[in-house]
């Protein structure tokens, strides 16, 4: 598959799975082991990965991703995207905040046979936090959320730490 057949599928993926909560589509996307990782960790399978999804749009049913610019070399496709959604739903240790936010994140995806793969997602968490009113301006916490927020983010950084050096693993085995 070329890098416009890839371009095409990821922002499939994210106008039908993310945005419409057609899930079905993500069978004829995703290979069988699909792996995504992302601030909140792993998500293996297509199985898990469509109830994942389903979860963000129970959370946040007026989610929306906007892409913002995607490109691609080889199998990998990089999309820069903007993510609109209200706060309704529970994530994390952060409860329901009834706020609507948005948020930037970079997405890379490694396709393989027409299908992809993996995806690793980075979003600004302090920045969503900030929106959210967890964070303060001044950088402190909201004591109603502060012991369960710091515990969450040592694990999340521990996961992202984990994920990019697999990723750098997989770049030095093509090189």
């Amino acid at each position: 598959m070329d890098t416009e057949e890839n371009k095409a599928k990821e922002l499939l993926i994210v106008a039908e799975a993310i945005n419409k909560g057609n899930l079905a589509v993500l069978d004829e996307c995703l290979t069988p082991d699909f792996i995504y990782r992302g601030p909140s960790g792993e998500v293996k399978g297509i199985k898990s990965y469509k109830q994942f999804i389903a979860n963000l749009r129970t959370a946040y049913p007026d989610i929306h991703v906007d892409v913002k610019d995607i490109v691609a070399e080889g199998d990998m496709v990089a999309t820069r995207t903007l993510c609109t959604f209200t706060f309704i739903g529970q994530a994390d240790a952060i409860p329901p905040k009834g706020k609507k936010v948005s948020m930037s994140s970079t997405i890379i995806d490694r396709f393989k046979d027409g299908k992809l793969a993996e995806t690793w997602e980075y979003y600004d968490r302090l920045e969503l936090n900030r929106q959210l009113g967890v964070i303060l301006s001044n950088g402190y916490r909201s004591e109603d959320t502060a012991l369960p927020l710091i515990i969450n983010a040592l694990s999340l950084v521990a996961q992202s730490l984990s994920s990019r050096l697999q990723y750098i693993k997989l770049l030095k085995e093509d090189l």
